[in-house]
């Protein structure tokens, strides 16, 4: 017994990480008042602005109520605002950059008490310290109408030269038939243009240039997935191109899964989906829709994309995407590359309990911040990281674990007669070490891959210990459990 336990405290004492000043991770909300954030944006200061709701429970009434965040660089609240205090706003779905450090929100309230079908739609502008300069209401046209299961899906609403850019989808009165629709009107809420189109979603955009923004669609009717080239001024399509032309197995991708743009130079941009192994699909286009660079990543487990922005790109043409792999909802994988596509580091966040994606934006220090939500004893709260340049996380929450980065990651857990490694590329090439509880080595392997496949079914059931050596140094450790 006392080898055993001498075995257990070398062995889980081994692995220790040294973190920079300013990295965090950080929980919003409390049981009585929890929250979600669906969108941010970086401000000029560093300064994070979340846009999301806050849930108020009491004994005789829940009151949803859109709710604003300004987080500083080391994760502090810097300022608050919440609309149960002066109006009937029920959410913030999207945020976009203004003029002159202003942001604008677009809102969603209640026309009536039926919540199928009657909302109205509330776009907000709003300064820094978030006073509210401008807010003016829009309805979807008779025919149409906003179910409220699609609040939880992707919307984009984009500012440009004093115009808005608004997309997002809709149900046919009468039909279970989803449409996406596209708005454009001036920042006082006089509409210029309006398109419903055959696309069953809009999933985002970028501007280009006065004349031109980018798109990504989809089409579930005809398996069709794409990038569109649209005119600024009527919203029409200049050119399209199908994603399927994109140099990778059968051209086939996931549909219902967001897609992503962005611009990574003043003729290319970055394109995200994903495909049906699933993997990650990654290609630079230029503006004329010729595949410049490709690349497929992930893979056997790794499908769902972030709701809202799965994809961010740095000043430096640093290239950063995150993806919650199914059936392991604890986990998800933030990978940056470099302007080549060349993978620089994988790194695998676990946060006990379920981590739901929304957004990531890439910071001017090399690293990134992603934005979720957590479910706690049945209540979502705001989960915002923010990484260094190598991935790792600083900043001590009482609600989260210490360690929550890893670069190798074992599942299922608790599993049975199979068991799979997910090796970050960067720590290829290491001993894989598993051990019964007494302290002896039942398995050993030499990793060469990015996914390990084990079969496990010689092994008793009950619990084991592992560690994974990479050059020398124990880089991860923990435990499986064989039911």
């Amino acid at each position: 017994m006392k080898t055993t336990i001498t075995f257990l405290l070398l062995f889980l004492g081994i692995y220790s990480t040294s973190f920079s000043q300013n990295y965090f991770k950080k929980i919003f909300g409390d049981e009585t008042t929890p929250t979600v954030g669906y969108n941010f944006i970086k401000t000029d200061n560093n300064e994070f602005i979340i846009s999301g709701l806050k849930i108020h429970y009491s004994e005789t009434d829940t009151i949803l109520a859109a709710y604003l965040a300004k987080i500083s660089d080391a994760g502090e609240i810097i300022l608050e605002k919440d609309s149960v205090l002066e109006d009937t706003i029920l959410l913030h779905r999207d945020i976009t950059e203004g003029e002159n450090g202003n942001f604008w929100t677009y809102s969603v309230t209640f026309l009536e008490e039926n919540m199928e079908e009657h909302f109205s739609y509330i776009f907000s502008e709003y300064d820094e310290d978030f006073n509210r300069l401008k807010k003016f209401e829009l309805t979807l046209p008779d025919s149409l109408y906003f179910h409220n299961y699609s609040i939880n899906f992707n919307t984009t609403l984009r500012y440009h030269n004093n115009q808005l850019i608004w997309a997002d989808r809709a149900c046919v009165k009468g039909k279970w038939e989803y449409y996406s629709f596209m708005y454009k009107f001036n920042t006082d809420g006089d509409s210029l243009d309006f398109m419903i189109n055959d696309w069953t979603f809009f999933h985002d955009i970028d501007i280009y240039d006065n004349e031109t923004f980018y798109s990504t669609s989809e089409d579930q009717v005809d398996n069709y997935m794409a990038i569109n080239k649209m005119n600024m001024s009527d919203l029409s399509d200049d050119s399209i191109f199908d994603a399927a032309n994109l140099p990778t197995l059968e051209g086939m991708f996931l549909l219902d899964e967001p897609t992503y743009l962005e611009f990574l130079t003043d003729t290319t941009f970055v394109f995200l989906a994903i495909d049906w192994q699933p993997q990650v699909n990654l290609s630079i286009l230029d503006t004329a829709f010729n595949v410049l660079k490709n690349i497929t990543f992930g893979g056997d487990y790794q499908e769902f994309a972030a709701q809202n922005k799965g994809l961010a790109v740095s000043n430096d043409k640093t290239i950063f995407t995150v993806i919650n792999p199914p059936y392991i909802a604890e986990f998800y994988v933030v990978t940056k590359l470099d302007e080549d596509l060349n993978i620089i580091w994988e790194r695998f966040f676990y946060i006990e309990g379920g981590f739901w994606l929304h957004s990531i934006e890439a910071t001017n220090d090399g690293g990134c911040v992603i934005l979720g939500r957590v479910s706690i004893l049945g209540k979502y709260h705001i989960v915002l990281l923010k990484t260094d340049e190598n991935g790792s996380i600083n900043g001590i929450d009482d609600k989260l674990s210490d360690k929550i980065t890893k670069e190798l990651i074992l599942y299922p857990n608790p599993g049975n007669a199979q068991l799979n490694i997910r090796t970050a590329v960067q720590r290829i090439g290491g001993e894989f070490k598993m051990y019964d509880i007494s302290g002896k080595l039942v398995f050993q392997k030499h990793i060469t891959e990015s996914i390990t496949n084990i079969n496990t079914e010689q092994l008793p059931s009950g619990a084991y210990i592992y560690n994974y050596i990479h050059e020398g140094v124990v880089i991860e450790n923990g435990k499986w459990v064989k039911q």
